[in-house]
């Protein structure tokens, strides 16, 4: 007689703070979302984020219909109390989350984490080489998405130094994009190689340099 045997189960890995918590690897998974068009996943995960971290969305998308509300209220019904501690760089990252979801940009959600954005984090703007009194965390290239290697902490003023514009153009649309780097053209290393010997070399980084381009979406 044949025999059939059973899949093994698959269970989602815990980090230590959820194992603390009480919380099961079957609570950590969300319900299957395959039924739901990608925007809306997207907004139900988000959701299901906020209430794993205790955190209350924008006002803005809890109204009854959005993806966001549900995902969150499904979360809280599953979590309750037992929630992550929502830290500063948990915070920043719901909230880049939260704009991409909007505008729809894709985010990288498997390298773009809480503990990324902690080391992104620095003391002074990589553009002016000024002291960070005022800090914002933007794409570098606004015409692509939310990924780890096109975000950088930055000062407004570099912020606002970047530019882009948009056109329809038949069915397509035209983008042009401009941004400066070094603005201030201060000397300062670009990067540190180590080779096999354990030898570091410093790379000096460029001088005040721009950077136009223009960005043309065709339908096929």
């Amino acid at each position: 007689m044949a025999q059939i045997a059973a899949a093994p189960r698959v269970t989602q890995e815990r980090i230590p703070a959820q194992i603390e918590l009480g919380i099961t690897p079957d609570e950590v998974r969300m319900p299957d979302l395959a039924p739901l068009p990608a925007g809306k996943r997207v907004g139900f995960e988000l959701g299901w984020d906020y209430a794993h971290h205790g955190v209350t969305p924008p006002v803005e998308h809890l109204f009854s219909n959005s993806p966001l509300r549900q995902g969150w209220q499904a979360g809280q019904a599953t979590f309750g109390r037992r929630t992550l501690k929502a830290r500063s760089h948990t915070l920043l990252w719901l909230q880049l989350r939260t704009h991409a979801w909007t505008r729809g940009r894709h985010f990288e959600t498997l390298l773009l984490t809480p503990n990324y954005l902690q080391q992104l984090d620095t003391d002074w703007c990589p553009i002016t080489r000024h002291a960070l009194d005022q800090r914002s965390v933007d794409r570098v290239r606004d015409d692509a998405g939310y990924a780890a290697g096109n975000l950088a902490v930055m000062s407004h003023a570099a912020n606002r130094a970047k530019a882009s514009h948009g056109w329809a153009v038949g069915s397509g649309s035209l983008t042009t994009y401009a941004r400066i780097d070094n603005l201030t053209d201060q000397r300062y290393v670009g990067s540190v190689i180590v080779n096999q010997a354990s030898s570091q070399f410093y790379e000096p980084a460029p001088g005040r340099n721009w950077t136009l381009g223009l960005r043309l979406v065709l339908p096929l």
